[in-house]
């Protein structure tokens, strides 16, 4: 966005105990998510050089786990229903409400916080914790005690659909 508006939103943010790089572009953008660890990022729609929701798409393809917070004053339907489809947190309409946004950034901190929490717990047990349902069974999270306990990586248990199927007996 405007310049004055990066540095409002940096000073707010900064206040309330967030790290905060700025960006004048999008590909700008793209070189400080490839050089710092970024968790949220707050996009305008409208930018120089490639749109928000060009952005926020090769943002999620890059790094999935980014929460992104798409800002805009040109908030129709059809812009937000396109920012849905590539993975925004959330979209937020300009004039822009600083307690909105501050509490867009904190859900999705807090979201984050959850799911920290929650791998932390998960990798504490012995055993693996897999989500069933009467159609399909598939794992949900492997804990890193199932690596140890069943000879097997994490990542096949987590990305080859099939991999469980044949290595466990249907009566186990």
């Amino acid at each position: 966005d405007e310049k004055s508006v990066r540095d409002l939103l940096e000073e707010v943010l900064s206040q309330k105990g967030y790290e905060v790089e700025t960006a004048e572009d999008g590909s700008r953008a793209l070189r400080i998510a490839e050089n710092e660890n970024i968790e949220i990022s707050l996009v305008d729609l409208r930018m120089p050089g490639m749109n928000g929701l060009e952005l926020t798409s090769r943002l999620k393809e890059r790094y999935p786990d980014m929460d992104v917070i798409i800002i805009t004053g040109y908030g129709d339907r059809e812009s937000a229903i396109k920012a849905l489809r590539v993975g925004v947190y959330d979209f937020l309409p300009k004039p822009l409400s600083m307690e909105e946004l501050l509490a867009s950034v904190r859900r999705a901190s807090e979201k984050r916080l959850l799911l920290q929490n929650y791998e932390t717990l998960i990798h504490s047990i012995d055993g693996i914790v897999w989500e069933a349902d009467a159609q399909i069974v598939r794992f949900s999270f492997v804990s890193k005690q199932a690596e140890r306990l069943l000879g097997y990586p994490i990542e096949r248990w987590l990305t080859e659909p099939t991999f469980w199927q044949n290595h466990i007996h249907p009566d186990d």
